[in-house]
């Protein structure tokens, strides 16, 4: 960690520390007109309030917090490259008056929505179904250390990746954004998430999702169970088509509580019959 800090003054080290300990409560002063603008504005503030101490420059600092108010919707994971870039911005302005303010409400703008699909395809797609698929066998067989172990497996690599980035996306400033531009970075990463939770989602589908027929039929003087005629066609076929329907059931606005009700009620008459 002291490579990543290399290069940093100790005062800003002070402050980045801060930064980084608020950011945790992203979520707060959650708003419809501003989203997390309003947090974004809080966990800034001890860098803007260092950009400027003195009481000559209070108009400077209320003019430099309102421009964090505005409207901010971002991964938390991505949120400390933002919140990097704002600093340094920040910092260019107390230095220059002539530097255009209005550039850092387009960074703003530009670069939610690239940095959210890379966090959410990371995350919220990816790994969340990694530390699900390892933590649910332990849940599902009764063991109180699989929430805990999910918790563990989910949150460690956000707070290490929320520390990392928001060091050397500090240090690196407005070029981290040029060279992962330059570079295709940013497309490959989502990308190769993309596939990653796909494969994962097509895991836990064959793993979770069951549909127990219990329909046999004779061939030959031999009993032969549907189900596993199936499967061994096709594995796991019937699962990958309920998960479908479902799915396209939600696409077209079904209420999820009208799924429920016709699975509970197929499942029931379909038990009845001897089906499942």
């Amino acid at each position: 960690m002291s490579r990543l800090k290399e290069g940093i003054p100790k005062g800003e080290l002070k402050i980045l520390k801060r930064i980084y300990w608020r950011s945790q409560n992203y979520g707060m002063l959650w708003s419809y007109s501003r989203w997390c603008g309003n947090a974004t504005t809080w966990i800034l503030y001890p860098f803007i309030n260092w950009l400027y101490p003195d009481s000559e420059d209070k108009e400077r600092k209320i003019a430099a917090l309102k421009r964090e108010q505005g409207l901010m919707n971002i991964n938390p994971q991505m949120a400390p490259i933002i919140y990097s870039l704002f600093m340094n911005m920040e910092k260019e302005a107390a230095k220059n008056p002539g530097f255009d303010v209005s550039s850092i409400a387009a960074i703003r703008a530009a670069l939610q929505g690239p940095l959210s699909g890379i966090g959410d395809s990371i995350f919220w797609v990816t790994w969340r179904l990694v530390s699900a698929g390892v933590a649910l066998p332990l849940c599902m067989s009764g063991n109180a250390f699989g929430p805990l172990l999910f918790f563990l497996l989910f949150n460690i690599p956000s707070y290490i990746v929320r520390y990392v980035l928001l060091y050397s996306s500090y240090k690196m400033g407005d070029k981290i954004i040029t060279q992962a531009e330059e570079n295709n970075i940013m497309s490959s990463i989502i990308r190769a998430a993309s596939i990653v939770g796909l494969i994962m989602v097509g895991y836990m589908v064959a793993a979770n999702v069951a549909v127990p027929l219990n329909v046999s039929m004779t061939i030959s003087d031999q009993t032969v169970n549907i189900l596993e005629m199936i499967d061994g066609i096709v594995p796991g076929i019937l699962s990958l088509g309920l998960t479908y329907v479902i799915t396209r059931l939600l696409k077209k606005r079904v209420k999820i509580i009208y799924i429920f009700l016709g699975i509970f009620v197929i499942g029931i008459l379909g038990a009845a019959v001897n089906i499942f």
